[in-house]
């Protein structure tokens, strides 16, 4: 099938023309709508030329200095006139009925149901054109009406995010059928054992060092292919331990209070995965681990000439430094290997820290899909550290995260493993 004949059958099968008529004509009638940040409307979600043609013309004269809340079939006529490819397209179309039709006939209270079908259609064919197929939750070929009318049943039940999750899930199923990333080794415990002691006779098996000496005599450092776990009570430092660490493997240089500036050793590839703090959160953080500036001296702004040298030196190495951060409030296992698994390809991470184990609907749902039932929460949250543990002997990473401590951990003479939240299996 050519890419042309593609394109063909997907504008025409994936394309759901009444909900493009209905979003097409309210935003019309009300451009504010596109400033709303829940609405996310680009070209490519729309199947066909013309309809592109009016969405980019609506959007243009919304985000340009137009004024007027709402725009009509001449305010588009009058803008097309001046492309003439486009306008040949919109001609052809009677763009001018289509338009005067579509905000006729739009109505408010229908727009959310019909940009929710518009986005879905949209990621139907983004997954068919990237060669996945949909038909087993929308079959787009069948000639059978009542099997289009089930496959849409089925569409509007489900949200954009869990049509992502289902083909997520088929695609984990289709590696766990066939192993991959699971390891079996047979061995005699004595096998290679001479070499073994050769290597680490020459070489101790010591990994990058973390920034507290403490942890280096106890972990032998960020060893790759370990998972340390921290555990804490809340507001007790463990995000920011985390991203003391990650900054220690990537920031060259470090100030020190005796010495000024000071060499860090090499700089690595890291990554930071937050569930809680946002951009400008992280990198107040991490400036003032760089620099040794107090985090709320940096927050308060005023600073002083000395202060704002320090601080303006220590951009400088942060800008440079290969630590990746990304934000995630809401996931599951396979979001978080995902995360781990691009940057471990494309910027080449030896070291990650998940900021911290925590319930989320999404790591719910996931469970519950893959185990058949819906599971406790200690539960969920063992599966979830075991499977830190299996990404970082898998990827050959230092992988660290860290837990909330339950209220066991008030008895300071008697806290423990059960201290945990969720139980001493997640330890």
């Amino acid at each position: 099938m050519t890419n042309n004949t593609q394109e063909q059958i997907l504008s025409n099968a994936l394309n759901p023309s009444r909900s493009v008529y209905s979003v097409l004509g309210n935003l019309c009638k009300e451009t504010t709508i596109l400033h709303d940040p829940e609405i996310a409307l680009q070209e490519k979600d729309f199947a066909q030329d013309f309809h592109k043609i009016v969405f980019s013309a609506i959007y243009n004269l919304t985000f340009s200095n137009f004024e007027a809340s709402s725009l009509n079939e001449i305010d588009i006529d009058n803008y097309l006139a001046s492309y003439p490819k486009l306008y040949k397209i919109w001609e052809k179309h009677d763009g001018l009925t289509y338009v005067r039709d579509s905000i006729a006939h739009a109505n408010r209270k229908t727009f959310s149901s019909n940009y929710d079908r518009l986005k879905k259609f949209s990621l139907l064919r983004m997954y068919v054109k990237n060669g996945i197929d949909v038909s087993d939750l929308y079959d787009y070929m069948a000639t059978d009406l009542k099997v289009r009318d089930d496959s849409m049943k089925n569409i509007d039940k489900m949200t954009v995010n869990q049509i992502i999750e289902f083909f997520t899930l088929k695609m984990i199923q289709i590696r766990d059928d066939y192993n991959t990333g699971q390891e079996k080794k047979d061995f005699k415990a004595g096998d290679d054992l001479d070499s073994l002691l050769d290597k680490l006779n020459q070489e101790p098996e010591f990994g990058y060092p973390f920034k507290n000496s403490l942890y280096n005599t106890i972990f032998r450092g960020m060893r790759v292919q370990k998972f340390m776990l921290r555990s804490a009570g809340t507001g007790t430092g463990k995000t920011r331990q985390a991203i003391a660490d990650m900054c220690n493997a990537s920031f060259d240089e470090i100030y020190d209070y005796e010495k000024g500036w000071v060499s860090n050793g090499p700089s690595l590839p890291a990554l930071f995965i937050s569930t809680e703090l946002e951009k400008e959160e992280l990198q107040t953080t991490m400036l003032a681990f760089v620099t040794g500036v107090d985090e709320g001296v940096i927050k308060d702004g005023n600073y002083s000439p000395q202060v704002l040298k320090r601080l303006k030196y220590g951009l400088e190495i942060i800008k440079r430094a290969p630590l990746y951060c990304v934000y995630v409030d809401d996931f599951s296992i396979s979001d978080i290997e995902m995360i781990i698994e691009r940057y471990l390809i494309e910027e080449k991470v030896s070291f990650v820290a998940f900021d911290y184990i925590q319930m989320t609907p999404k790591l719910s749902r996931s469970m519950a899909t893959a185990f058949g039932s819906n599971l406790r929460e200690d539960q969920i949250l063992v599966q979830f550290s075991a499977a830190l543990k299996i990404l970082a002997n898998k990827y050959g990473i230092f992988l660290e995260s860290s837990t909330q401590l339950n209220r066991n951990a008030n008895e300071h003479e008697n806290r423990d493993t059960t201290s945990l939240r969720g139980g001493k299996l997640v330890a």
